[in-house]
């Protein structure tokens, strides 16, 4: 290590890491990881990922003005999206 470093460790990539896909171009707003898919709010979009059909968009949720404004939550059943004052209730089945 130089004299002057700021870590004492080496701070390097992990071999390996790829990026796999990309959600949409809008800015991502919520993720969550629940009933074996991976959902998103991107830009004004909502989406779900699976590991075998990739990105799916489930449709426009709304203008979303802030971050602050989203919450995305599940239960054993459902995934509830939330872009005040909107509500959208979906199942893994959707």
């Amino acid at each position: 290590m130089p004299p002057d470093a700021k870590s004492l460790i080496r701070l390097t990539r992990t071999p390996g890491i790829v990026v796999p896909d990309t959600v949409s171009t809008g800015p991502i707003y919520a993720l969550l990881a629940a009933l074996g898919y991976l959902w998103a709010v991107s830009g004004s979009q909502l989406w779900r990922r699976s590991a075998i059909s990739g990105w799916v968009s489930l449709g426009n949720i709304g203008t979303v003005y802030s971050a602050q404004n989203i919450d995305i939550d599940n239960n054993a059943d459902f995934v509830v999206v939330v872009n005040a004052p909107k509500c959208v209730l979906l199942s893994a089945l959707y």
